[in-house]
């Protein structure tokens, strides 16, 4: 993306219409966004959650100025990477910037009061309903955080990406150094010291009713749910928290001396050599848990307790269940196979599989994946094979689950493809992040860029 180069583009919308075999109509319009200037800072362009604007960093005579579409913002000596950054709704913009060797945060335009550096890279962090915007700053050797310009305690240390909003966005949360032990903060409110909290385990319930976190002290961790400790341990593992989508049931991984295990709802499971990093599930109703097992050349996936079979390797992160938690689908390798197994069925082998998938749709009643046989890749939809293209990525189902988009290459260029209808317009590309978004169960974006240009591709379904 480094060829291209910022300004406005502007021209009217271009609208086609493709009709797939099974009738369905889908109509493309292509809806030119901006295109950047030659000065741009490459990895700043961050695209709204509508994508209907686009902010980025350009530098100016020596300054740093960051650009919504044509409208400049003021000049800094220097913009934070890792900003500007979008609220979830799309509403507001904030980025740090630098000015005489002072940083400010500056929202939808306003300066907040500068202090003397920032106390994390990147940390900059809007809530999910996009009302509160915190960041942590660092002042006379001490460092706080601050929540809708207000400063909370300053402590000696806030640990690194610590800092979360509950889903609800009533209450946040960080972990912060406090006379050489560790605490977590809650709503500005210390809780109780330990020798250590546990890096990533601290996590909201999706009903933001319960706060889970690992804390230890004299060399054993125990996980703290609502204040109260639970069973001792060697460890628990980093990032190993996991609440049911309900938010009744919470399970996570533990060491008893060299082995693991994990532990759902206070109850542990067999021990095992190695549980997978990341493997453990929660099905949304609470009723399954998977994960992962490792031994010696084998890997396979324990689903309520239950080993499966066992395989060479078991992609990392693929399992998942279906949203009403009653199917199962993982990634298996058996040499230079890859296998889709989905409710313990196998599929065709493939040479590969893509990252992030298998995927189910909303209704749990269909699935699909993307696999690839000597540098052609497809997508299977409920084991039905796609036209072969050069790549295939941003796979996703209709909210009603009927419908099917992704982005393709056909070589060089790229298209939008729902329901096996191509645009008729090719991209060079389309941005990490933005493809193919399902607005409602008839209607898809992405935003693609073609020369100098970034544009809006939508599709909508006319005839179904």
């Amino acid at each position: 993306m480094s060829q291209l180069a910022w300004g406005l583009i502007r021209a009217d919308a271009i609208s086609v219409s493709s009709e797939q075999k099974s009738g369905s109509r889908w109509e493309f319009t292509e809806v030119p966004i901006a295109k950047p200037a030659s000065d741009f800072v490459p990895g700043s362009i961050q695209v709204r959650p509508d994508m209907r604007q686009i902010a980025f960093v350009a530098y100016r005579h020596g300054k740093s100025v960051v650009v919504v579409n044509e409208l400049e913002g003021k000049p800094y000596d220097e913009v934070s990477l890792g900003t500007p950054i979008w609220s979830p709704d799309g509403n507001h913009l904030a980025y740090l910037a630098v000015q005489q060797q002072r940083f400010l945060l500056v929202r939808d335009g306003v300066e907040g009061p500068p202090f003397d550096k920032t106390l994390i890279e990147n940390l900059l962090l809007f809530s999910p309903n996009s009302q509160h915007l915190a960041y942590g700053k660092a002042t006379a050797g001490t460092q706080s955080i601050v929540v809708d310009g207000q400063e909370e305690q300053a402590y000696e240390g806030i640990i690194q990406h610590s800092l979360i909003f509950s889903p609800d966005s009533t209450k946040w949360a960080y972990l912060a150094v406090h006379h050489g032990k560790q605490c977590l903060v809650v709503n500005g409110v210390e809780q109780k010291n330990y020798d250590g909290v546990v890096g990533e385990t601290t996590k909201f319930s999706p009903d933001s009713k319960h706060l889970a976190y690992a804390a230890g002290r004299a060399g054993r961790q125990f996980l703290v749910l609502d204040g109260e400790e639970g069973k001792e341990y060697d460890f628990i593992g980093d990032g190993t928290t996991t609440f049911s989508a309900d938010s009744k049931h919470l399970a996570y991984v533990a060491s008893r001396g060299k082995r693991l295990l994990a532990v759902i709802d206070g109850r542990e499971g067999k021990e095992y050599e190695r549980i997978a990093h990341g493997s453990l599930l929660v099905s949304a109703d609470g009723h399954h848990v998977a994960y992962v097992v490792m031994r010696a050349g084998s890997q396979s996936v324990v689903l309520d307790g239950v080993e499966g079979k066992a395989y060479e390797a078991i992609g990392a992160g693929s399992c998942r269940f279906s949203p009403n938690g009653k199917r199962l689908a993982y990634v298996a390798v058996e040499g230079t196979r890859k296998i889709a197994v989905i409710d313990n069925r196998e599929s065709e082998p493939y040479n590969s599989l893509l990252v992030g998938t298998p995927i189910f749709s909303s209704d749990s009643k269909r699935v699909a994946f993307v696999g690839e046989r000597v540098f052609k890749y497809v997508a299977v939809v409920d084991g039905t094979e796609s036209k072969a293209y050069f790549a295939v990525n941003g796979l996703a189902f209709s909210p009603d689950g009927k419908h099917v988009a992704f982005n393709a290459s056909k070589g060089a260029r790229f298209v939008l493809v729902v329901d096996g209808s191509e645009t008729q317009q090719a991209y060079d590309g389309f941005l990490q992040g933005t493809t193919t978004v399902f607005d409602t169960a008839r209607s898809v974006r992405a935003v693609g860029f073609r020369g100098a240009g970034l544009y809006r591709v939508e599709a909508r379904l006319v005839d179904d």
